[in-house]
């Protein structure tokens, strides 16, 4: 299974750069800040992304790593 890490904004974004090693495979996936009230993102199109972005890591060798940066949200 794929390993998943989940950061909020940029600075955490480079913190987690600075410390990774450089053996690792990672796949980064910068989208909308989730929305409280639907756990889902404010961005139409990161929504509709997602679950083909799901289906592509089902087959990904374990020592995969996908890190998710949100990277801004949406006032209504």
């Amino acid at each position: 299974m794929v390993r998943r890490l989940h950061l909020q904004g940029y600075e955490s974004f480079l913190k987690y750069v600075d410390d990774l090693g450089s053996a690792e495979s990672v796949y980064i996936l910068y989208t909308g800040t989730k929305l409280p009230d639907t756990g889902e993102s404010w961005c139409p199109d990161c929504v509709e992304a997602d679950p083909f972005i799901e289906r592509g890591f089902e087959t990904a060798p374990e020592e995969t790593q996908l890190v998710i940066v949100e990277v801004g949200d949406r006032s209504l």
